[in-house]
């Protein structure tokens, strides 16, 4: 059930939908097995070793931070339904504070291009950011750009009426 409330098109009476998108679970569960295999490998490293070193601290270190990272994941396997939503009324993005984006504060909107996190970048009109990630998601960020550009259009659209 979508979070961002439906209204009607005004010439036609028809709803105008709400595009929902879910955590992909497959993702998810691949990254903490793939974290969980660091910690293994981390840990039969460190038993490995004779005398404490400082690679011994640096590999702890690792260690703790790829189980945060994997307890972090496991945290969208939890989530039910869709995480982001674009609609008439703006954008939701459900892992973030921010809550709904109306189309009116947005200014701009565009793919991150970074090689580590990939998403989408709104700008809004104050200059703030907003980032939304889309690793995890079952969309790819180019088709969630394209439906954001679609729905801003709308939202343009009906506010030029």
């Amino acid at each position: 059930m979508s979070k961002i409330p439906k209204h009607e098109h005004s010439r036609t009476g028809r709803r105008i939908e709400t595009r929902g998108y879910r955590i992909d679970k497959r993702k998810v569960v691949f990254a903490i097995l793939l974290l969980l295999a660091f910690v293994v490998f981390g840990t039969w490293t460190l038993m490995q070793a004779e005398t404490p070193t400082g690679d011994t601290l640096v590999g702890g270190v690792l260690m703790v931070f790829c189980l945060g990272m994997a307890s972090f994941l496991a945290r969208d396997l939890k989530r039910a339904g869709t995480v982001v939503e674009v609609g008439p009324e703006g954008v939701l993005d459900l892992r973030t504070q921010e809550g709904l984006i109306r189309w009116d504060r947005i200014a701009g909107a565009e793919i991150k291009r970074a090689s580590i996190v990939r998403g989408i970048r709104l700008t809004l009109e104050d200059g703030k950011r907003v980032d939304i990630d889309t690793q995890m998601l079952e969309v790819d960020r180019k088709e969630l750009m394209r439906v954001i550009a679609e729905e801003g259009r709308r939202a343009e659209e009906r506010r030029a009426r």
